[in-house]
């Protein structure tokens, strides 16, 4: 026992900053194991930067598209992504795009669902315009576009990133169910959430709804993911970073769309895999 403390003092003193005010060697290994995952997680996240750095260079055709080609060419299907305002929107379908996908945040002081992806700084205050000064586009203005939009392009699809950051799990769900319950356009949609958790409550109290699961771009992602089983989620999305064949096996059958790719190598190498379709910020280019 003696030794074995000694050791744990060793790893103690050569791994934690700050003295851990314990002489408990069951709490000194629980830390030093936590310590160890702790690491693991950050070599990964290390090396995600590292061969995200690579991919926004352009310099690398991810090594993971080699591991999954079937010997044959697929139909892809490209979805616009962040199509947060009406001239994205519109920008989109003009260019051909029967797919797009937004971000739905719900800020309180607000008292309404808006079309925006990133989360304000703590120096900056939500507003209904943006930067340039034009009025943000809420949930009730998507809904009216997609009613008069599928008039003339039946085959459109409109993916809701639910960004519930901020807002509690449950409230930000009893108010888009409230939202939807008016809505006319459902079959037009497709709920999308990192937070699994969320889905599953949507799903609880509107089972006829499609929904879709965003995948973290890392293993731990990943497992997140399966451990959280969710059978009812039709479509899977995950990161460029992590595509490979076991990543394909772990989610099968679901169709898998990756985002997001804006290189034409990527897009080109993605066509030989059993990938279903990509998000793209190309249509605004």
């Amino acid at each position: 026992m003696e030794r074995f403390t000694l050791r744990m003092e060793g790893w103690k003193q050569l791994c934690f900053p700050k003295k851990i005010n314990t002489h408990n060697p069951a709490m000194e290994l629980k830390h030093c194991w936590r310590l160890f995952l702790t690491t693991l997680v950050n070599l990964e996240v290390a090396y995600l930067r590292f061969l995200g750095s690579l991919l926004a260079s352009k310099t690398l055709v991810p090594f993971s598209f080699k591991n999954t080609c079937i010997g044959k060419t697929m139909v892809l299907v490209p979805i616009a992504h962040r199509c947060n305002d009406l001239e994205r929107l519109n920008k989109a379908i003009e260019g051909g795009y029967h797919q797009v996908e937004v971000d739905i945040m719900w800020p309180n002081p607000l008292e309404t669902f808006i079309l925006k992806h990133d989360w304000p700084s703590k120096d900056h205050a939500f507003s209904l315009k943006d930067s340039r000064g034009i009025e943000r586009l809420t949930l009730k203005d998507l809904f009216e576009w997609i009613e008069t939009t599928r008039m003339t392009h039946k085959n459109l699809k409109v993916y809701l990133d639910l960004k519930s950051k901020g807002a509690e799990r449950k409230t930000y769900a009893r108010l888009l169910l409230e939202a939807l319950h008016t809505c006319k356009v459902r079959s037009n949609l497709i709920i999308t959430s990192f937070d699994h958790l969320l889905l599953r409550h949507l799903h609880r109290h509107r089972p006829c709804m499609t929904y879709g699961a965003i995948i973290e771009a890392s293993l731990i992602g990943l497992h997140t993911y399966l451990k959280t089983k969710l059978p009812f989620i039709k479509v899977a999305i995950v990161s460029e970073i992590i595509l490979s064949n076991s990543v394909l096996r772990a989610v099968k059958p679901l169709p898998v769309y990756v985002y997001t790719l804006n290189c034409l190598s990527s897009i080109e190498a993605l066509k030989t895999t059993r990938v279903s379709g990509y998000f793209t910020d190309r249509y605004s280019s």
